[in-house]
C-alpha cells in the first residue's frame, strides 16, 4: 500500500477510515472466496435459546459490573458517567432494552462506532501500519451485556462451548492456555512420541467474519428466532468512524472522519463481538488429528507420530484441513508469520526440518515460537523467555528506584505490583521449574525490587520485608499457583481411587510412574505433589476461598527462597503443636524451680 504524508487532520481521518475499511473488502472480494455453505461438522442442537426480559435490579447490577472507564463512543457517555446517572434513568432505559429482546431489533444509533488508529511499527506514514480500537457506545455495551450472560448460561447448559477455546470464557485464562500446551507436550515426550506445534496466524480474523456463516452456525447452535434476529440486526447496517487528535498550537482538537460502511467482522470493542468470534470458530478443534489450542484467534495445532515420517504426514494432513476449514470460512492465514517447531529433550537433541506448505508457502521451521506472550522453546528450557523477562523486569526496577523515593510505603507497594509483579507471575506454572539458575537470576531481581520498595540498603536481608509486605517470593508463587491450577484445573486421581487401603495419604493425590524428569515439571504433576506435603490442617479446608487465604499465608510466612526449602520444611500439625507446647510449659518450670 503507498504511503501518505498528510498534514490536514480530517484528511488524515479519512484517510484511516477508508483503509481500516478496503483492507477488510479486498482481503475478502477480491478473493471471491464468499461462499454460502461451510464445512458441515456441527450437529443442529434440538434445544432453542430463550431470551428473557430483564427486571430493573437485573439492568442495575449488570451496569455496576462494568469496569469504571471514562472512554465513550460517539454518544459521549462513558460506564462511569452511566454509573453515576442509573438511578435516575432506569426505568426509560429497561423498557428500550426489553423492547428490543421483545422485537428482535438492535437500535441503529447504537450500531455506530469509533475508531482510534494506534501505531504498531514499520513507516509511520502508512495508514495499514496502525492497529484499528473500536469504541461503541456504552449503551449499546449494556444491551450486549444482557445478550451475553443469557446466551452463555444457555451455551455453558448444553456444553456447546470447546473446551480447548480459551479466550473470552470465565474461569478460562491464558495462563491455562499456555499450561495446557506444555502439559500435551511433555506428555508426548514422556511417551516417546514425536510432536511439533504448528503455530497458525490470522490475518484481520475479527473482521474478516462472514455474517451469513455465522448466521447458520447460531441456528445450529441453538440461537433462533427472535434471539436470532436480534443478533441479525446488531451485525447489519453497522458503520464507523475513524477519530484522531491533533494539536494547534496550544490546544488539542478532536477529528473525525465521514461514516463508512463495515460489511464484515464483528466489532472488537464490544461485549457480544468476541463471544460470536468464538462460536464461529467453534467447530475448527474437531477437525484435526492432533489437539488445537486456541485463545479466540491465536491457534497451535500439537501434531504427534510414532516416527518422524509419519509426524510429516500427519501434519500436512492437518495444514490441508486446516486451509479448506479456513477458506470455507473466509478466514485467511498469513504464512509468512506462520511457524513450526520440533519438540525433543536435551538429551535426545536432533536437528529435525522438513517441509511444510501453507498456501503453497513453505512455513518456517523455528527454535522457539511466541503463544500468548511465553517464548516456548524446543526443550523447555525457558532460557529465552527467562532472558526476556529479566530484561522487561530491569528496565522496569529502573522506574521503581526512582520513583520509590516520592512515594509512601502504600504507594511503592502499588507501585510493585504494577511493575513487577506482572512479569514475575505471568506463566509461571509453565517456567517455574526450569533451571536453578534460570530461576535464580529472576528471584535476584524480584529481591532488589522489594528492597526498594520496603526501603532497604543494596545488600540489606529482604526476608522479613517480604512477610511484612505480604509479598510472595518467587518460589512460593510458583508453588502457589501450581497447587491451584492442579486442585482446580485438573481431574487429578487420589490415592484411595487407585486402592482400597485405608491409609493416612489415601486422599492425597497419586504419583504416576513416568519415563522422563521433565514430566515433574508438569504444572499438573508438580502442583500435585506440591499439595501433598501440605500440613493436613490446609488440605482438610473445604470451603475453597478459605484453603486459598490459609495457603497463601501459610507461602507468605515461610518465606521459602527454593523449591528445595519447601520440599525439606518439616510441617506441624494441630497435634504435634500442643504436644509441642507442652513439652516447652514442662521444661519451662522445670527451670524456673515450680
Amino acid at each position: 500500500m503507498s504511503t501518505h504524508k498528510v498534514s490536514c487532520p480530517n484528511r488524515t481521518c479519512n484517510i484511516f477510515n477508508k483503509t481500516f475499511v478496503e483492507t477488510v473488502n479486498n482481503l475478502i472480494l477480491d478473493k471471491n472466496l464468499i461462499h454460502p455453505q461451510t464445512i458441515n461438522n456441527i450437529d443442529s442442537l434440538k434445544d432453542s435459546f430463550v431470551l428473557l426480559e430483564i427486571t430493573e435490579a437485573d439492568l442495575i447490577k449488570i451496569i455496576h459490573s462494568m469496569a469504571n472507564k471514562k472512554s465513550a463512543g460517539l454518544d459521549d457517555i462513558s460506564p462511569y458517567l452511566l454509573k453515576s446517572c442509573i438511578p435516575y434513568i432506569a426505568k426509560p432505559l429497561l423498557e428500550l432494552v426489553n423492547a428490543s429482546i421483545r422485537d428482535g431489533i438492535f437500535p441503529s444509533i447504537l450500531k455506530k462506532s469509533v475508531v482510534s488508529p494506534i501505531y504498531k511499527g514499520g513507516t509511520k506514514e502508512d495508514a495499514s501500519n496502525y492497529r484499528p480500537i473500536t469504541l461503541v457506545p456504552t449503551f449499546s455495551k449494556v444491551l450486549e451485556k444482557v445478550i451475553v450472560n443469557q446466551l452463555i448460561a444457555f451455551l455453558d447448559k448444553h456444553n456447546i462451548l470447546n473446551k480447548f477455546q480459551f479466550g473470552f470464557r470465565k474461569k478460562h485464562s491464558t495462563n491455562d492456555a499456555i499450561a495446557t500446551v506444555i502439559e500435551n507436550i511433555i506428555d508426548n515426550l514422556n511417551d516417546k512420541i514425536n510432536c511439533n506445534c504448528v503455530s497458525l496466524d490470522l490475518s484481520k480474523a475479527f473482521d474478516c467474519i462472514q455474517h451469513n456463516i455465522l448466521m447458520d452456525k447460531l441456528y445450529k447452535y441453538g440461537v433462533r428466532g427472535i434471539p436470532h434476529m436480534l443478533i441479525k440486526s446488531y451485525l447489519t447496517n453497522r458503520t464507523q468512524q475513524v477519530k484522531v487528535l491533533h494539536r494547534e498550537t496550544n490546544e488539542i482538537k478532536e477529528y473525525l472522519s465521514s461514516s463508512l460502511p463495515v460489511k464484515f467482522g464483528v466489532p472488537q470493542g464490544s461485549v457480544l463481538g468476541p463471544l460470536l468470534f468464538i462460536l464461529y470458530i467453534n467447530d475448527f478443534p474437531h477437525l484435526t488429528q492432533g489437539r488445537s489450542i486456541m485463545y479466540a484467534d491465536d491457534t497451535s495445532i500439537l501434531n504427534m507420530g510414532q516416527n518422524i515420517n509419519e509426524l510429516q504426514y500427519i501434519t500436512s494432513t492437518n495444514i490441508g484441513v486446516v486451509e479448506k476449514y479456513f477458506e470455507m470460512n473466509d478466514l485467511f492465514i498469513n504464512p509468512t508469520k506462520t511457524h513450526c517447531i520440533f519438540f525433543q529433550t536435551k538429551q535426545c537433541r536432533q536437528d529435525y526440518k522438513y517441509k511444510i506448505l501453507v498456501k503453497n508457502m513453505e512455513i518456517e521451521n523455528v527454535n522457539s515460537i511466541n503463544f500468548l506472550g511465553v517464548e516456548i522453546d524446543s526443550t523447555l528450557s525457558w532460557d529465552v523467555y527467562i532472558d526476556r523477562t529479566c530484561s522487561r523486569i530491569s528496565r522496569n526496577l529502573f522506574l521503581l528506584n526512582r520513583l520509590a523515593k516520592l512515594l509512601d510505603l502504600k504507594g511503592r507497594r502499588m507501585l510493585y505490583y504494577g511493575l513487577i509483579f506482572p512479569f514475575l507471575s505471568y506463566g509461571i506454572v509453565v517456567w517455574g521449574n526450569s533451571a536453578k539458575a534460570l530461576t535464580k537470576r529472576i528471584f535476584i531481581l524480584q529481591k532488589r525490587a522489594v528492597r526498594y520498595t520496603a526501603g532497604l540498603k543494596p545488600l540489606e536481608s529482604c526476608r522479613d520485608s517480604f512477610i511484612q509486605l505480604k509479598i510472595l517470593t518467587l518460589y512460593s508463587m510458583y508453588i502457589f499457583q501450581t497447587i491451584l491450577y492442579a486442585t482446580n484445573k485438573c481431574n487429578c486421581t487420589v490415592n484411595k481411587q487407585v486402592h482400597t487401603h485405608n491409609t493416612r495419604n489415601k486422599n492425597d493425590y497419586h504419583k504416576w510412574v513416568h519415563n522422563l524428569e521433565l514430566y515433574n515439571s508438569k504444572p499438573s504433576v508438580a502442583g500435585c505433589i506440591f499439595y501433598n506435603k501440605l500440613p493436613n490442617s490446609i488440605k482438610q479446608l473445604d470451603n475453597k476461598n478459605q484453603f486459598i487465604r490459609e495457603l497463601k499465608n501459610l507461602l507468605i510466612n515461610r518465606c521459602y527462597y527454593s523449591i528445595d526449602d519447601y520440599m525439606n520444611d518439616k510441617f506441624c500439625n494441630a497435634g504435634q503443636l500442643y504436644m509441642l507446647h507442652v513439652i516447652l510449659h514442662y521444661i519451662f518450670c522445670e527451670f524456673v524451680g515450680l
